[in-house]
């Protein structure tokens, strides 16, 4: 068939194929109505642009239950009186399909008990399918949506005078031109073969640009030499979106609450750009300067993000997050944490807070403090009133400074607290 390649494919699927099983809800990759099976995984089809389908085998309800998983999956919902409006149903079939995680799917009047129960008693008949390996995607370049197969393509169109924006997982920018994405040119980036992959040298990490959360907190290498980055991505949304977003993209669009930046600048990350013309590298604590804004220059595009190693014996590391749910939400205040056990104290303290400034912030003065003496349940409330006090919140729509100033010492506390030997915070 032929579409314009920028129209979400959940529109493709109900409009112009009469799929009309796959719902919309949202609109925003947070409920779940609109899942499929993108080479087996569960994605949302209201963050997917028609040309990012091209090549790829897309599983929707219709076909789901025309397969024996897809038929026992239903046959639990029902006998254990997990449907009731049905219109979240379809999405919770392909979640069960896909392996039964359904951190990205609501519900908004059977309750979850019921649901659960139908999981628990399709995983004991069924074997999750694991992914398939992604089809052949062919480079696609057209006046209003390019996907290039190279970084070297990528950048010839990039130094276009077309009005590129450059596309990767698209949680962000696809919700926020949802309307208007007709008025956008994009440049799908991920069919970009040649990026870096996800490795390790004896000096860092390295980590391509397309890397998504779900590659990021499965990898053994992140969770060795990374921890609050594994830790980070695994709180973003559900699996539909950490199936999709990318460490990148959390990168460039610069949100003062985006969960990898307060991590990856904790752990020293570089953030490497290419133009047509050079390559160079930006510490990631140099690379924001407002919200929304990075010193990435017209033309270029990250790569990949590179981690110093440093080795994990005495190490003490979190990142934790306070948001409306625990999952699917956005975060309201957060705090990477990363140091050194030394002797009764701490050493080489980082911390960065997210989501209680313009950018990610650091938190200079904490640190120091928390070098300077032993770790004792006083100082530790010393440091948690220090690190509030550091913080640079404002009022909004998702919360007052206030309560994001005592949110991130309580996040301080409730991890350092049993270093003292007393119990965490609640």
């Amino acid at each position: 068939m032929t579409t314009d390649p920028r129209t979400l494919l959940l529109h493709v699927l109900r409009e112009e194929l009469g799929l009309r099983g796959t719902k919309y809800g949202c609109g925003e990759g947070e409920c779940g109505a609109c899942t499929v099976l993108i080479d087996g995984r569960p994605l949302n089809a209201c963050l997917i642009p028609a040309g990012r389908a091209d090549g790829a085998r897309v599983e929707t309800i219709e076909g789901i239950a025309g397969t024996e998983t897809g038929q026992t999956v239903i046959k639990a919902l029902c006998e254990q009186g997990g449907v009731q409006c049905g219109f979240c149903t379809p999405g919770f079939v392909a979640s069960i399909t896909a392996g039964g995680d359904l951190s990205g799917n609501l519900c908004r009047c059977t309750g979850y008990i019921k649901i659960r129960a139908a999981v628990r008693q399709v995983l004991d008949q069924i074997e999750p399918r694991p992914p398939s390996p992604p089809g052949p995607r062919r480079a696609i370049l057209g006046p209003a949506y390019a996907r290039p197969a190279t970084v070297a393509d990528a950048l010839r169109l990039l130094a276009t005078d077309a009005p590129w924006r450059i596309l990767a997982g698209g949680t962000d920018l696809l919700v926020q031109h949802e309307h208007r994405l007709e008025r956008l040119s994009l440049l799908d980036i991920t069919a970009i073969a040649d990026f870096p992959a996800l490795t390790e040298t004896s000096q860092s990490v390295v980590i391509p640009a397309l890397a998504t959360y779900t590659d990021l907190r499965t990898s053994p290498t992140v969770l060795r030499w990374a921890g609050p980055l594994a830790t980070a991505a695994a709180l973003v949304g559900g699996r539909q979106i950490q199936n999709a977003g990318t460490v990148g993209g959390n990168i460039v669009n610069a949100s003062p609450a985006g969960d990898a930046i307060p991590a990856l600048q904790v752990l020293g990350a570089r953030i490497h750009l290419r133009s047509p013309h050079e390559a160079r590298t930006v510490p990631i604590s140099r690379f924001f300067t407002g919200p929304g804004r990075t010193r990435l220059a017209k033309g270029e595009l990250v790569t990949h993000i590179e981690i110093p190693k440093t080795p994990p014996t005495d190490l003490i590391w979190f990142f934790d997050r306070v948001g409306t749910r625990r999952a699917q939400a956005i975060t309201k205040a957060s705090v990477a944490f990363r140091a050194r056990r030394h002797e009764s104290g701490l050493a080489d303290v980082s911390i960065a807070l997210g989501a209680v400034g313009p950018t990610v912030l650091e938190a200079p003065k904490t640190a120091a403090f928390l070098e300077r003496g032993p770790l004792t349940e006083e100082r530790l409330r010393h440091a948690a009133d220090l690190l509030g006090r550091e913080a640079q919140p404002i009022d909004d729509i998702r919360s007052t400074a206030r309560y994001r100033r005592r949110a991130v010492a309580g996040l301080l506390l409730r991890n350092l607290l049993p270093l003292a030997g007393r119990p965490p915070c609640s």
